[in-house]
């Protein structure tokens, strides 16, 4: 059953992982030339150089450790996209990341990952990989103290779309729905709307933009988003 709501900011629960227990074994792949400059789905800009990486459920701003289980190689990564959407992959990582790791000629790699504490890791790191890993400076503190947890107000309504929208991407966990809504109300100024689907893999949030009674509308607004989401496309209700 497909449930509609229409929101400023809806706030999405998700799974609590363990700083020092979090581990995970399967297949690493890297970020495609064409991925670089588009946007992440927390909203950054990916770039090849920044040591990131995407993962379906671990939330933003999480650090990784990845290990190339076939040379011993790792790399530390901060979570900021989803994916990789394909069966048997647990982690994209970036272009660099992939070249530190050495598996830039076969594409994948077995991998392990392991969810590290960054304020007992960077002691470990030097200059260039803390850059590299382009940390927000408004999410340092948050990483010193839960304390300072930011708080969301928000409206949410069931509704019944009819027609067409624009969708602009589709996530399992959204840490920054909030952001991301309001950016797109404000710039935009068209309704935006999250539809929660329940899939095999549990509850999949797709993000959509706009409400139009002819697609060809639709297509023409969409237009509109292909700088800052090149891979949105329209959907009917």
């Amino acid at each position: 059953m497909r449930i509609f709501f229409c929101l400023f900011f809806i706030i999405i629960s998700y799974t609590l992982f363990s700083q020092t227990a979090y581990k995970q074994e399967g297949l690493a792949s890297f970020y495609a030339n064409k991925f670089e400059g588009r946007t992440t789905a927390n909203g950054e800009i990916y770039k090849h150089k920044s040591k990131t990486a995407a993962h379906l459920t671990l939330p933003f701003n999480t650090y990784v450790k990845v290990t190339n289980l076939e040379n011993s190689k790792s790399v530390i990564l901060r979570v900021n996209d989803r994916g990789p959407f394909i069966k048997d992959r647990i982690i994209d990582v970036s272009k660099s990341a992939a070249e530190e790791l050495d598996f830039i000629e076969t594409g994948l790699v077995k991998v392990k990952v392991e969810v590290v504490d960054y304020a007992e890791e960077i002691k470990t790191l030097n200059e260039q990989t803390i850059k590299e890993l382009e940390i927000p400076d408004k999410d340092i503190d948050i990483l010193a103290t839960s304390s300072n947890n930011p708080y969301y107000s928000f409206n949410v309504k069931v509704c019944k779309p009819n027609g067409y929208g624009i969708q602009i991407g589709s996530f399992k966990e959204m840490e920054n729905l909030a952001r991301l809504t309001e950016r797109l109300k404000t710039k935009y100024q068209k309704e935006v709307i999250v539809e929660v689907s329940q899939t095999r893999n549990g509850k999949l949030y797709r993000v959509i933009i706009g409400t139009f009674t002819k697609r060809d509308d639709a297509l023409k607004y969409s237009s509109n988003f292909k700088k800052d989401f090149p891979d949105c496309f329209v959907v009917k209700f």
